[in-house]
């Protein structure tokens, strides 16, 4: 087969503990192997977990509708993609290339098209063959839509709202255009680039809760960001 260039969008983290290129972290049952699948039953079977994880990702009232949206997502993808000989249940796409010089796990949602691709020959002519993994400073990847939320420190202002759109984010932190100044300064500045990020894609949120291997699931979740994930094998 030869060596092949991967190139993978989603959102992902390279900051998981790594040991002799095995997982080694803390927010992982590492003696578990595997990753469970998606599925219309197993949503339910988890829908507490799921409603609360919504409830602090995206705001208590927005968690019930939310939780319907996800729930016939994985419906129709599991009757989109299900087979009578076939595993049962939706996978989430998990890409996880602990070896590499740029160990990095990175999750792409099922509902997407067009964020993996596999080399084609510019790629293969151009790349040096080095891992590369890029975070990304976007709140959102199309199609799919996202904000900004607090996820560590205390609220600064009585009118700080729990999600923020990024139009909004960007303008505060000088994001919208290189030739304006960010709207917050000093503190308040620091505050918004170090302790808020995007919100996850509820799907990618619901996965997460499903998953026994996770222990810490909203450690794991508050790792996530967009990002760019570049590797060989």
């Amino acid at each position: 087969m030869g060596v092949r260039i991967h190139k993978v969008l989603g959102f992902g983290t390279d900051r998981l503990a790594v040991k002799d290129g095995k997982l080694d972290d803390p927010r992982f049952d590492v003696d578990r192997s595997g990753f469970s699948r998606m599925s219309p039953g197993r949503v339910d079977s988890y829908r507490n977990e799921i409603m609360k994880a919504f409830a602090e990702e995206f705001v208590d009232a927005r968690a019930e509708r939310l939780f319907e949206y996800a729930k016939e997502e994985v419906q129709r993808l599991d009757s989109k993609n299900g087979s009578a000989t076939g595993p049962p249940g939706v996978p989430m796409g998990v890409y996880c290339e602990l070896e590499n010089e740029a160990p990095a796990m990175v999750l792409v949602p099922p509902n997407v098209e067009g964020w993996v691709r596999v080399d084609d020959v510019i790629d293969y002519h151009e790349h040096d063959g080095s891992a590369l993994f890029r975070y990304l400073k976007v709140v959102e990847i199309f199609p799919l839509a996202g904000e900004m939320r607090r996820y560590r420190g205390e609220r600064r202002f009585d009118w700080e709202p729990a999600t923020m759109g990024g139009a909004h984010y960007n303008l505060m932190v000088g994001r919208w255009d290189p030739n304006m100044k960010p709207l917050a300064s000093g503190d308040d500045l620091d505050d918004l680039l170090e302790n808020w990020r995007p919100t996850l894609p509820c799907i990618i949120l619901a996965w997460i809760q499903m998953q026994e291997q996770i222990t810490d699931k909203r450690g794991f979740a508050d790792m996530l960001r967009p990002c760019v994930y570049v590797y060989w094998s």
